[in-house]
């Protein structure tokens, strides 16, 4: 059980960017999430592959106390999985792509007599969790004190282009009909005041209050329309960042930051 590939090219490890999994993530719900960032909090460099899902924790970010509704919800989290996965792709020509499939969880087992549920992870996939664990990891604190959804999709791809700022790139985004996708957002945001009051606005009270990071946005804007958002990120460390969400302007230059009333 569990073992990988017998042989892999370097083209096929380029695909296993610890990005692959984290925008994988966008797909699933708040409680399947939930369920990962326990896997991820387990999971450590050895040769370890099955864990049991620690139910005491998963209890905690619902304020549950009986053992038994617990299981009960987490069971019907990790049920949602069963049939489920993702692909790592690499364009390598106008037609052509190398893709490699995931399932999320080799095996499942559950045991109702003793309220555990115990999965196994393939060794490639758990290598790509560990990567992602080193560029994007965080405390099951900060995860946990995310309500809305669009802050924790948010905040994962912060932390993967966290090391990037630091040489002044940042999160540069080109195409606002690509990260609308991207997070998995409905048609009715497609108007930029809706996705600023819906996506942009929680996911900067929620992530700027209560992570270990923090972030501000240039719109860039050609003539009045924004066409484009760039991301700023630096260690919050541990300090409350007010909750009025600021936002810089940007008609080809920074023109001045202000808040932004909704």
């Amino acid at each position: 059980l569990g073992h990988s590939f017998p042989t892999r090219r370097s083209s096929d490890l380029n695909l296993l960017r610890p990005e692959t999994i984290i925008e994988a993530r966008y797909s699933l719900t708040k409680r399947q999430n939930d369920v990962l960032d326990i896997v991820f909090d387990s999971i450590k460099d050895d040769n370890k592959f099955v864990y049991d899902i620690d139910i005491t924790q998963y209890g905690r970010r619902y304020n549950m106390t009986d053992k038994n509704i617990t299981y009960g919800d987490l069971k019907k989290s990790v049920l949602s999985f069963e049939g489920r996965g993702f692909l790592a792709t690499k364009k390598i020509g106008l037609k052509k792509e190398n893709r490699m499939y995931f399932s999320w969880f080799s095996h499942i087992l559950y045991l109702d007599d003793e309220l555990k549920i115990i999965i196994e992870l393939d060794p490639t996939l758990k290598k790509l969790m560990l990567n992602a664990k080193k560029t994007s990891y965080y405390q099951m604190k900060y995860r946990f004190d995310f309500h809305n959804i669009y802050s924790k999709k948010i905040y994962y791809k912060l932390r993967c282009c966290e090391n990037r700022d630091k040489e002044g790139n940042g999160w540069e985004v080109d195409n606002l009909d690509e990260l609308r996708d991207e997070l998995g957002c409905p048609k009715t945001y497609e108007r930029y005041a809706d996705f600023k009051r819906f996506v942009l606005k929680p996911a900067y009270e929620e992530i700027n209050g209560d992570s270990d990071i923090s972030f501000e946005v240039e719109e860039i804007k050609i003539k009045s329309k924004v066409t484009s958002l760039k991301f700023h990120i630096k260690s919050n460390k541990f300090t409350q960042i007010d909750n009025n969400i600021i936002l810089s302007e940007k008609n080809h230059q920074v023109l001045k930051m202000e808040q932004i009333n909704l």
